[in-house]
Formats: C-alpha cells, structure tokens, sequence
C-alpha cells in the first residue's frame, strides 16, 4: 500500500528514478552497486536510492530478494522498452495508483475550461503526501497554476473511463436492450450528445469536443463544447440528462455550474424512448438555472434534504452535544 511509503520525505529527483529502472532493467543489480552508480551522476540533488526502490517495488517497476538483490519485472521492462521518458512513465503509474486507492478521489478531479487542462486544487493533497506530490511535480505529471495542480495530458487519459458504445442503425428494441444492459442509461445519452455536437459543429472543432464526465465527476456538466464553428474556445457546457417516466435529479453542483456559466450552460435532455429515431433532436434548455425559477412547464419537488453537522458543535470546550436518536 502507498500509505507505507509517507514515512519517506522524498523518492529523489526523478532523473535517479530513471536511472534506477535503466540499470536494472539490463541486469540485476545490488542496492549498493544502484547507490555508487546514481550518486556518481554529479547531481547535485541528493539520491535516495532505498527510497526509490521501495516506491518502484509497491508500483511493480521492480523487485528486490533477501540478498538485496534489485531486478525489473515484466513491467519494468515494458516501460524501458517504450519510447516515453522512464521517470515519467513511473510517475504516471504512481498518480494513477494515487487515484485507485483514493488518496486522490476522482471526485478532487475538475475541469478548467478556460486553458482546455483538468486539475486538483493544491490543497486536496495533504502534507503528509509531500514526497508523491513532489515527484509529480518533478516528473510534470502535475504543473502548478495559482492554487492548482494542473493534469498533463496523459495524466488525463489515465483517468479517462471507457465510453459505452453508441450505434446508429439500431432497431428500438435493440437500443432498447442495449439500455437495459447499461447499468447507467445517462452514459449512452451522453454518447449520443457527442455525436450531435461533433454533426453540428463539424470539423475542425468536431474533434475537439471534450467529454468532461469521463474524466471528472465533479465539473457540474458533463461536454464542454463550442457555440459554433468560430468560436475560439469552449463557450458551451452541456449537461446531460436521460428523460424516462421518473424525471431527472439536477446535483448541487450541476446548479452551481449552472449559475456560473449562466447562458453559455446548457441542458440537454434526451428521450430514450426516442433517441433510436431518424433525425432526433436533444431537446436543449439554455441557462437552467435561470429558466426553471420561472418556468410552469415543469414540476420541481425537493427530494432530499442536506443535513451539515454545524462545527461549532465538534468544539469540545463546548457542553452543547447533539441528541442522537
């Protein structure tokens, strides 16, 4: 597990990790030969080999027996073998295992439309994480901007979920089908909007159309697209809902969006029970946020409540304790 690695205040610069995988990748080697060779570099920067080979083993880069012997594994190899820079493509490794054990959640993963570039704000990753951040930092895995950790693209990609497939052609009973097998229909809806925007807009901006929702779950709209085929950068954020007999739910967060990006935020709602059809159409609500306050079209009924538990009350040099039923 990589919380066994906080104990390390640093893997030393990514230029030794590397360096690290190259020699052992060729032949077994010593942990002492590894310490004599990165040290002999001239870096002024200060190795930590034991570090490093521990951070390499729990990625799978390396292993190490009870002589203290360090070879490469299958993956080591692969990625010596690739064309990518060896400290990189450790680095991504680690961020994407920061994702799968949650240190990262998704959920801290947004987007910033203006400069086209996922990121994390820098204070979801905690100090005692310091050593993993810095070694991204070195790597450019993660860039900083203000109070950002801007995604390198292939940051991104390694975030990116499978898209489920959308067919054009299909009977509604096989799109039908297909949706009963689709634990989330919204994931196929989402789908059809790509393609409707890429038909609309045409190329060269048809291939620029980002599907946020795969990478981040917490950007309050699911496509970043374009008002049309001038336009210089993203002006359209599209959330997308599949419409069935019970409604749809519009998340805090997606109402948040909504307010920011007023007008250029747009709703698209998709019938399911139509969407097989020749020639359908999203049918799209622009400023939501706005447009439902005065709207008699549509039924809004609260469904669930919020509950914070207010700080003030976690105070203990407070006797004020909640009643728990």
């Amino acid at each position: 597990m990589l919380e066994e690695l906080t104990g390390y205040s640093s893997f030393g610069p990514v230029g030794h990790i590397s360096t690290i995988v190259k020699v052992v990748t060729k032949a077994p080697t010593s942990v002492g030969d590894l310490k004599i060779l990165v040290n002999a570099g001239g870096s002024v920067e200060i190795p930590r080999v034991d570090a490093a080979i521990a951070l390499l083993s729990e990625l799978g880069v390396c292993q190490i027996d009870s002589g203290e012997i360090v070879c490469a594994t299958d993956l080591g190899t692969a990625l010596s073998d690739s064309s990518r820079n060896l400290g990189f493509s450790v680095s991504l490794l680690l961020f994407s295992r920061l994702i799968e054990e949650q240190v990262l959640p998704r959920i801290y993963v947004e987007f910033d439309a203006e400069v086209d570039r996922y990121f994390i704000d820098q204070s979801e990753i905690r100090p005692r994480y310091a050593a993993f951040r810095n070694l991204l930092l070195d790597a450019k895995v993660l860039e900083i901007s203000g109070q950002k950790f801007l995604l390198c693209p292939e940051a991104k990609e390694s975030l990116r979920e499978e898209p489920c497939s959308w067919r054009t052609g299909m009977s509604p009973e096989q799109l039908m089908k297909q949706l009963e097998r689709n634990e989330e229909a919204g994931e196929l809806a989402e789908q059809f909007v790509m393609s409707y925007e890429r038909r609309r807009l045409g190329e060269p901006k048809a291939g620029l159309v980002e599907q946020v929702s795969l990478v981040s779950v917490s950007a309050g709209f699911d496509i970043a697209s374009f008002e049309s085929s001038g336009s210089a950068h993203f002006d359209r954020f599209i959330e997308v809902k599949a419409y069935g007999r019970n409604g749809f739910y519009f998340s805090a967060g997606e109402l948040d969006a909504a307010k920011r990006y007023g007008a250029r935020y747009c709703l698209y709602i998709i019938n399911l029970d139509r969407i097989a059809d020749q020639g359908y159409a999203p049918h799209i609500i622009r400023d939501p946020a706005s447009y439902f306050e005065s709207c008699s079209e549509w039924r809004i009924v609260p469904d669930r409540l919020r509950i914070t538990y207010l700080s003030a009350l976690d105070d203990k040099s407070t006797d004020v304790k909640p009643n728990i039923c």
